[in-house]
């Protein structure tokens, strides 16, 4: 099981985790920091002196390994006593360590750096470029500049007005969408597990089908059809500064199908029809974030969707919308999931 570490910053001893078994591979140490934040690891290595000695050659003993997203970095001993190790793309890293009784001792520092994704007030927009924010009214021209220092953003936010005329609200829509977050929550997306397919084929006089056969999967014979393909795509609407947060049950996978960014269609998150059509297709930027694992995040809006939406006006309440499956390992069998992110 993971061992989280909630503080802001803190020290992992080798010895510590040797004698404790945390920071195996079965329970890596885990470091999660807000959308938006990275995490900073340095090293004391007390083995420097034992390695200068020995004067061997590349590589020096393995230390371990750092997860970060979809990449596997591994760091060993150094001559270097003190140094900075790594530095992370994403807000969570997991760390596995390699501790036998010849491995020399040290010290990992770790601290959460930057400054975690702002959330807008309403009928505004939000863009950010690494320490620089900015914040402006769909409705206005009104534009507020913020800047990273820390972990705190320093600037000043005002109060956007809403449009003089809006189109009539469906209410019984409404009570179906999630509540306005006012912090940075992870969302659990819906999911439905299905039981396995039968092992015969289809009668002959069945009209259901399967999907996930083209991997070679033969549906089966005489048996209920499950109603695999009926099922309903869910639709979560996650509201501006929030984050998207995809888990599959254990034993499945995120098979990412289809990935589009930007102002797509007309409802309740902008009132007028003709600010639409500006859709960006960002499916190797999902199938990179997402594709094979159990479980994955992406906050947004963030720096590579919006690099990726060149077409949409600055001002647009832009979303991500993401179609995917959760995909049995072994039986193929997908569980279809509809999941958009909007801000």
């Amino acid at each position: 099981m993971p061992v989280s570490l909630t503080s802001q910053e803190g020290i992992i001893s080798s010895h510590v985790s040797k004698d404790t078994g945390c920071g195996s591979d079965k329970s890596p140490w885990v470091i999660s920091g807000l959308p938006g934040q990275r995490i900073a690891l340095a090293i004391i290595d007390f083995g420097n002196e034992i390695t200068k000695l020995e004067n061997k050659t590349l590589p020096y003993p393995l230390y371990g390994y750092i997860q970060d997203g979809r990449e596997r970095i591994t760091f060993h001993a150094d001559v270097e006593r003190e140094r900075l190790l790594y530095e992370s793309k994403t807000n969570k890293v997991e760390i596995e360590l390699q501790n036998t009784d010849s491995t020399p001792g040290f010290l990992l520092k770790y601290q959460k750096i930057g400054c975690a994704d702002l959330m807008p007030p309403a009928y505004a927009w939000y863009k950010r470029d690494g320490d620089q924010a900015v914040i402006g009214c769909e409705w206005s021209q009104k534009t507020w500049h913020l800047s990273c220092n820390g972990r705190s953003w320093s600037g000043v936010v005002g109060n956007c007005s809403e449009p003089a005329t809006q189109e009539p609200v469906n209410l019984q829509k409404e009570r179906e969408l999630p509540p306005v977050m006012n912090e940075l929550t992870p969302i659990r997306i819906w999911e439905r597990p299905l039981p396995d397919l039968p092992d015969k084929p289809l009668a002959s006089d069945s009209t259901e089908t399967y999907p996930g056969t083209k991997r070679g999967r033969t549906p089966g014979d005489g048996d209920e059809a499950v109603g695999v393909c009926g099922l309903k795509e869910d639709t979560l609407r996650v509201c501006p500064g929030n984050f998207l947060h995809i888990q599959c049950q254990l034993g499945e996978v995120i098979v990412p199908s289809s990935a589009k960014f930007g102002r797509m269609e007309f409802n309740d998150c902008v009132l007028v029809k003709e600010l639409i059509g500006c859709e960006n297709d960002v499916l190797f930027l999902v199938d990179r974030w997402c594709s094979g694992q159990k479980e994955c995040e992406a906050s947004v809006p963030n720096s590579e969707l919006d690099h990726a939406n060149n077409n949409c006006l600055q001002y647009l309440r832009k979303y991500l919308e993401l179609d995917y499956s959760c995909m049995k390992s072994k039986l193929y069998v997908p569980l279809n999931n509809r999941s958009i992110s909007k801000y």
